[in-house]
């Protein structure tokens, strides 16, 4: 039901179950994801997809995207922008198709914005990107400054820790 848009419906059965088996993972999940959605609350997705990104990454991917409709709906492009990012590539790294809950979420960066931004989080420079991309020096720039701008960056060291995080933003 969660993952049918209908959370709050879910609710009082996960309640009932969590208070029955309280250490189980699962039920706890299920209900703490079905109250942060049912409540629509981004900073409890947010956590919940820190949380259980090991453990399930693809329901990390499906709380990033609660986490991007939910800022998009509140004008909030940046954390929008950011959140899809996390949930596309939450959900790329899981062996196997893509949600179906994440159908909606496209990535806030274009595709050569998104190799420019993977080639300089693996420490390559504005020249060599260039290079191996067949580009000017200055259409990267413009490219990273493009990223960081729909990422609210403020430069390629920010870019770098957003992209290659211990702690995922």
């Amino acid at each position: 039901l969660v993952r049918l848009g209908a959370a709050a419906d879910a609710l009082p059965p996960l309640r009932a179950l969590a208070a029955q088996m309280p250490d189980a993972w699962l039920a706890a999940f299920a209900r703490d994801r079905a109250e942060a959605e049912a409540g629509g609350d981004p900073v409890a997705c947010r956590r919940l997809a820190l949380d259980v990104t090991e453990r399930w990454p693809t329901a990390a991917a499906e709380l990033w995207g609660t986490v991007h409709r939910s800022r998009a709906a509140a004008g909030d492009e940046v954390g929008a922008a950011r959140a899809a990012v996390r949930a596309l590539t939450t959900a790329a790294e899981v062996d196997g198709p893509m949600p179906w809950t994440l159908r909606s979420v496209v990535h806030p960066l274009t595709a050569r914005e998104q190799e420019v931004a993977a080639s300089v989080a693996a420490g390559a420079t504005s020249r060599a990107t260039a290079e191996a991309a067949g580009v000017s020096v200055r259409t990267v720039e413009h490219q990273l400054q493009s990223a960081y701008r729909k990422l609210g960056l403020k430069g390629r060291a920010e870019l770098v820790a957003w992209l290659v995080p211990d702690v995922p933003s």
